[in-house]
């Protein structure tokens, strides 16, 4: 978890706050709840934790982010063995709330379709070109 952790500091670095000057000690404190839950994880986060720390350390040949299924690598990226050890894997973080996505070849469905809601609200936004998008959602709550 220390990457995750250096990133959340580098957020708080000075060329990051320009912007968000007013709410750093409000940022702040949510990085320290955030790696005091981290430092100890509990429940089904640490069964998935314990799942994405397993799995394959493969390079993928493409990506794909402007499909209804956000796709990374193909089948010949990984090897037999390896997709079998993903697809179990990939089971063992289901149910999968948002997607759907292409993991080298393997489809993963979701219970709700992030693409289907994008299509319906773009339409409504202004141009979005060089925009960084946070998609905040609530656990389909």
């Amino acid at each position: 978890m220390t990457g995750l952790c250096d990133s959340m500091r580098f957020f708080l670095s000075p060329y990051q706050l320009a912007a968000l000057a007013p709410y750093t000690d409000e940022i702040a404190g949510l990085i320290e709840e955030k790696q005091a839950f981290l430092a100890h994880p509990k429940g089904n986060f640490r069964k998935y934790l314990n799942v994405v720390n397993h799995l394959p350390d493969s390079v993928v040949s493409m990506t794909r982010l402007d499909a209804p299924a956000v796709s990374a690598g193909t089948p010949a990226d990984i090897s037999g063995e390896e997709r079998q050890q993903l697809e179990a894997l990939l089971k063992q973080l289901s149910p999968w709330r948002k997607g759907p996505f292409n993991l080298f070849g393997i489809h993963v469905d979701a219970e709700w379709r992030s693409d289907m809601k994008w299509d319906r609200v773009a339409p409504h936004l202004p141009d979005l070109t060089g925009k960084r998008i946070l998609d905040i959602g609530a656990s389909n709550g």
